[in-house]
């Protein structure tokens, strides 16, 4: 079940590089996440070289459950959206935060905050960078943070 997660985010993810790029020339990175067991790493970084192979280069600790994210304008945060019902002991949903290189795809962790009203299912950034919106479907609320919480 786990090997086709992954195989089916992979392949969604070439998907999309392909229709957005041109001939590619060398390899290139990409992150896909998704629903994750409990403890278990829930974000991947994957290769893809220009014959079209794909290659997992390192799992990611974001939490539980990091189903969808966005990142910052620079693309050197990474927000992950845990889409649970309870985040650090508090009813509600969270955001993980972490700080990515993505010349060498190190990641380091650097907060987590409680999304309140359970269910979240989007994120995104609003076009300044300040702002991250989160929506719950479970409530139909959203939610509205700084970006620079962490």
């Amino acid at each position: 079940m786990k090997r086709n997660f992954w195989l089916v985010t992979g392949l969604l993810s070439l998907l999309f590089l392909l229709g957005s790029c041109g001939p590619m020339r060398k390899s290139q990175k990409f992150l896909a996440g998704g629903f994750a067991e409990e403890n278990a790493p829930g974000m991947a970084l994957f290769a893809l070289d220009p014959s079209g192979q794909v290659k997992l280069l390192k799992q990611i600790d974001a939490g539980p459950s990091p189903a969808w994210f966005c990142s910052s304008l620079e693309h050197s945060l990474i927000y992950a959206m845990n889409e649970v019902p309870e985040f650090l002991g508090a009813k509600g949903g969270g955001i993980t935060t972490l700080h990515f290189d993505p010349a060498s795809g190190n990641t380091e962790k650097k907060g987590e905050i409680v999304v309140p009203h359970g269910g979240p299912c989007h994120i995104s950034l609003s076009a300044d960078g300040s702002f991250l919106f989160v929506a719950s479907y479970g409530s139909g609320k959203c939610f509205a943070s700084p970006h620079d919480f962490a």
